[in-house]
């Protein structure tokens, strides 16, 4: 099986996971050579896709690591898949995002310092001397702090874009148990309990509420009834639903483990 890896120099070398699939270490490389964007055009007019491909192309052709500018991709042939957990991959990427974020970052402050720089040396307020010999320079500084202005409006808004994907993938780290994390069982054994005594603690309100209302709940419809008490009957559906779905997932992960 041909794995595809990736590292980059400015990460101090740490790598992409090993990627089975020619298209995924393309879109990996390109990711990280377009900062987060793969179709973003280089000097060369070339896209990042264009020369993420390149280099892969490369390194699969001279069977050894290919180093480009600051990546290092190697190209080998493994006996078996790759060993990592869904969850080590997801926080990698998270991981990504948050560097990605800083880069934009930094790159929007440069920018922003060189839209400053740009147009310093003319004082505040100052119009544009039409006919005058200073008029192209003022309108070329003008021109290029604008220019400046845009870039950093865009990195900045790509770092947010960058950050908020990280917060994103760490919410889910949270709250999610994957089939693979190491302790699934014990986890989804916990989750079934709390939802069973959630689910036990609303019922116990809606009776209470029936008993302290039994006169007004008598003179309401059916419907009425339903939508009075505390916790309507959708809402306990759903919880249930959420228990038999970890209660499956439970019995598929436990059968994995007997077998």
């Amino acid at each position: 099986m041909t794995t595809y890896q990736v590292f980059d120099q400015a990460d101090s070398f740490n790598s992409t996971d090993k990627l089975t699939d020619r298209t995924q270490a393309i879109r990996a490389l390109a990711t990280r050579i377009g900062e987060g964007d793969p179709k973003s055009v280089r000097l060369d007019g070339k896209t990042a896709t264009e020369h993420a491909a390149r280099i892969i192309e490369q390194a699969g052709q001279v069977g050894e690591p290919q180093e480009v500018g600051r990546f290092r991709v190697v190209v080998e042939e493994s006996s078996g898949p790759a060993r990592t957990t869904y969850r080590e991959r997801r926080e990698r990427r998270a991981e990504r995002r948050r560097d990605w974020a800083e880069g934009r970052a930094a790159k929007a402050d440069a920018a922003s310092q060189a839209s400053h720089d740009a147009t310093a040396g003319i004082p505040f307020g100052q119009p544009i001397l039409v006919g005058h010999h200073s008029e192209r320079r003022h309108r070329q500084a003008v021109e290029r702090g604008q220019r400046q202005a845009s870039k950093s409006t865009e990195h900045r808004d790509m770092a947010e874009r960058h950050s908020q994907a990280a917060r994103t993938i760490e919410a889910q780290l949270d709250r999610s148990i994957y089939d693979d994390d190491p302790d699934a069982i014990e986890q989804l054994r916990e989750r079934i309990e709390k939802r069973e005594e959630k689910r036990d603690e609303m019922k116990a309100r809606n009776a209470d509420y029936r008993k302290a209302h039994r006169a007004e709940l008598r003179a309401l419809t059916a419907y009425g009834r339903e939508q009075a008490v505390p916790h309507p009957r959708w809402e306990l559906a759903n919880l249930g639903g959420c228990i038999s779905r970890d209660r499956q997932r439970l019995a598929r992960l436990e059968g994995r483990q007997s077998s």
